[in-house]
């Protein structure tokens, strides 16, 4: 009897624990089957989404956007920024950002209005390149008014710096009298995406041999894998060289920038100096602008051992003007003899 009223105690304590436990685990279970319904549901839906996307995009013929003369747009650099020279056209399509890692932009070829055509004002569609991307991820095709701009840098005293493994910036400065030439610059290239939002630098130059001093003001823009093509046409081992194959490259947009960084009105004509070059460098120089815009000019030995110069004749100032008056900074007028 004992025994058995022992047991049928132990028994009541076991079961009325067993009935507390019950009821607290039974909110705790009705929440946590809510949680996994709501989790369920948002994977799912994130699941149609993807889909989605992937049905845009296999539905479409060629992924590549093309051209209005129905060229399919390549990944050569070389074709891409040269295509529409003399045309209305502006080479324009978005470039990878931090949110669209992949080569195609979903985003952009599921939109229809800027889907498979050129864009004729880059204003429409404003690129943004993150600083905190890795060079191989920008990606372009780049406007041909930006590939213009950087062969005129490069002809005159811009400079391109590689960085192994990753790619090449371009870097650009100015003597401080020609600091509202240079914030033009930095502003072209800011909007378009391929600078920071940090103003240009102000540096000072100290020539001791005159004990002097230069103030001037610059800016480098990202680093670019995709524009080591164009490296590899200006720099040999480091050095700076001139070849013939940049003469499709060089557009009356180039033309401006190059004057405006070395050119001089001289004796009714316009001079520019280009002392780091070869003769034959000079020469190939000569023959691009005679052959490519009609210009008579002839090279001209300076008073300095083996430097020589480009002179473009008065006979050809009119036309001169023509062609680089519409994109030359107001502020370099004045080597065009407009004052």
């Amino acid at each position: 009897m004992n025994i058995g009223l022992k047991s049928y105690i132990l028994n009541k304590i076991k079961d009325t624990n067993l009935g507390q436990k019950n009821i607290i685990l039974q909110p705790f279970n009705y929440f946590y089957s809510i949680f996994c319904y709501i989790k369920n549901y948002i994977i799912i839906l994130s699941l149609y989404f993807y889909l989605l996307i992937f049905y845009n995009l296999a539905s479409k013929n060629n992924l590549s956007p093309k051209f209005s003369n129905g060229v399919e747009k390549g990944r050569d650099p070389y074709n891409n920024c040269y295509r529409f020279y003399n045309t209305k056209y502006k080479l324009y399509l978005p470039n990878k950002t931090i949110h669209t890692r992949n080569y195609y932009n979903p985003l952009y070829l599921s939109n229809p209005k800027y889907q498979n055509q050129i864009i004729p004002n880059s204003s429409i569609i404003n690129r943004t390149f993150h600083s905190n991307c890795r060079a191989i991820n920008r990606i372009g095709p780049h406007n041909l008014d930006v590939i213009s701009i950087i062969f005129g840098l490069l002809l005159g005293d811009g400079y391109m710096q590689k960085i192994s493994g990753e790619g090449v910036r371009i870097y650009i400065k100015q003597n401080i009298i020609h600091k509202e030439y240079l914030f033009s610059l930095y502003e072209f290239f800011l909007y378009r995406g391929y600078c920071n939002k940090l103003k240009p630098r102000k540096y000072t130059l100290i020539i001791k041999d005159l004990d002097k001093e230069i103030y001037g003001y610059e800016f480098n823009t990202y680093t670019f894998r995709n524009l080591v093509w164009i490296y590899k046409l200006f720099y040999k081992k480091g050095n700076k060289i001139i070849q013939l194959k940049i003469e499709k490259y060089i557009t009356p947009l180039s033309l401006a920038i190059w004057i405006s960084a070395d050119g001089s009105w001289t004796g009714g004509g316009v001079r520019i100096y280009s002392y780091t070059l070869t003769l034959r460098e000079i020469g190939i120089l000569v023959d691009i602008l005679i052959n490519k815009f009609n210009l008579d000019c002839t090279i001209e030995k300076v008073n300095m051992k083996n430097k020589y110069s480009i002179y473009i004749k008065p006979n050809s100032i009119s036309n001169l003007r023509f062609l680089i008056l519409p994109h030359i900074h107001k502020s370099m007028y004045y080597k065009l003899g407009l004052v």
